[in-house]
């Protein structure tokens, strides 16, 4: 069963290989911009409309042309919310360096362990 933090993943991938948004890119981008792209896509799924946004709440946070304004449904909403915080978080790292903790980091990424099953009898009585 694939997590949020690997949905999240392979959008930020999908976003860097298909629409070109690497680091070199996001460079030109602030910090603030990507917030504010991640908090629309996280309104648009509150809301949980699928037609036209344009005039919504949630379409006046994003900090781009309206053109470029593409939400889904509300899973796809927040997946592409996480995706760009992930790409605020990078851009932050690279202005402030001092801030990266890589061995914290890491356990976003990983896939839960399966839980055990345990019985509600025990075997004892």
């Amino acid at each position: 069963m694939k997590t949020g933090a690997k949905y999240i993943a392979e959008e930020r991938n999908r976003q860097i290989s298909e629409e070109g948004y690497d680091a070199e890119h996001d460079a030109n981008t602030s910090v603030n911009h990507l917030i504010a792209a991640g908090v629309s896509y996280g309104m648009a799924a509150i809301e949980g409309k699928e037609e036209d946004m344009t005039a919504s709440e949630s379409a006046a946070w994003w900090p781009w042309q309206t053109d470029t304004y593409k939400p889904k449904g509300t899973l796809q909403n927040l997946i592409r919310a996480g995706a760009l915080y992930a790409a605020a978080i990078d851009r932050y790292l690279t202005e402030h360096p001092e801030e990266r903790e890589e061995p914290e980091l890491q356990y976003a990424i990983e896939e839960p362990e399966p839980e055990n099953e345990q019985s509600d009898t025990n075997p004892e009585e």
